[in-house]
C-alpha cells in the first residue's frame, strides 16, 4: 500500500470515531435524569426511553443471583424496582447511594439498568472549628 492509500485508510477511520463519539455524545445528552417519585407515578411515560434514575439502595431488597442482582431504588418514601446484569461493585449495599441509566420495556416493569454506578461517600467531615478531619 503505497503513502496516499494509507493517508486516504487513516482519515477514513478517524472520520469514522469522530462520528461515533458525536453520536454517543448526542446520546448520553438526550438521557432523562428522572426522579423515582416521577418514575413510580408515571412509569408509562418512561417505556422504551433511556433514562438516569439517582437514589439510595432501599435495605432488604437486593437479591443476588449470580451476576444478576434484583433491588429497589428509592427516593424519599418511593421506591422502584431495578434489574441489573453484569460486574457488581464492592461498595453496592443497602443505603448506598447509586445512579442507574437504563430502560423500562413495559409499564410496570423494572428497571432495567445498564449501567450502575455506586457513588462514593465523603471521607472527610468538617470539623467543628471548619477544618476537614478524616
Amino acid at each position: 500500500m503505497n503513502r496516499k492509500n494509507r493517508l486516504i485508510v487513516g482519515g477514513l477511520i478517524a472520520l469514522v470515531l469522530i462520528g461515533y463519539l458525536i453520536w454517543s455524545s448526542f446520546a448520553t445528552a438526550s438521557q432523562k435524569n428522572v426522579p423515582v417519585e416521577e418514575l413510580v407515578k408515571n412509569p408509562e411515560k418512561y417505556v422504551a426511553q433511556q433514562i438516569r434514575v439517582q437514589g439510595k439502595v432501599k435495605p432488604g431488597t437486593i437479591e443476588k443471583d449470580g451476576s444478576i442482582i434484583r433491588f429497589e431504588v428509592m427516593e424519599k418514601s418511593e421506591s422502584y424496582p431495578v434489574v441489573y446484569k453484569g460486574g457488581i461493585p464492592n461498595s453496592f449495599q443497602d443505603n448506598a447511594e447509586v445512579i442507574i441509566d437504563g430502560e423500562i420495556s413495559k409499564s410496570g416493569e423494572p428497571l432495567s439498568a445498564k449501567t450502575l454506578i455506586v457513588k462514593c461517600p465523603s471521607k472527610y467531615t468538617t470539623g467543628e472549628n471548619g477544618s476537614e478531619k478524616k
